[in-house]
């Protein structure tokens, strides 16, 4: 399990000379604690939680994708549809490298008495995908 912190970019629609479009935005500070640096998570590449998680079909002449699992804070407002890019944590290092999307709704885990975290299944997403939008992320800044 790597401790890790992540990025957060959500799809924003938006009107532009009165034509509608879509554009990924970063929200950290709408995430967890406000935090710019990132939410702290922990993030586990190749697990699977057995009779919940499902595998990725098997498709002829391609890579099949990384999946894994996030743990996260109750508070985060992670939500399905986000996309989340590793950064480097408390360390300096970068445990998990790539983009991935929360195809699902978190699912909140139990405690005694109230909710203790969150987990929700990450797929990665393709590598050209990740790069336009890295690229789009990068124009949208300057």
């Amino acid at each position: 399990m790597c401790n890790s912190r992540i990025s957060v970019r959500r799809l924003v629609s938006e009107v532009a000379d009165g034509a509608p479009s879509y554009v990924w935005r970063t929200v950290n500070d709408q995430i967890g604690t406000g935090d710019s640096r990132g939410l702290k998570v922990r993030c586990e590449p190749g697990f699977l939680r057995p009779g919940k998680d499902q595998p990725m079909a098997v498709e002829a002449g391609k890579t099949p994708p990384r999946v894994g699992l996030l743990w996260a804070p109750t508070n985060c407002g992670l939500l399905d549809g986000d996309r989340v890019t590793f950064v480097p944590n408390d360390q300096g290092q970068t445990p998990v490298q790539g983009t991935f999307e929360l195809r699902v709704p978190p699912d909140e885990m139990i405690g005694y008495s109230r909710a203790h975290h969150i987990e929700v299944q990450i797929i990665e997403v393709a590598t050209g995908v990740a790069k336009g939008e890295r690229a789009m992320q990068d124009t949208e800044s300057s």
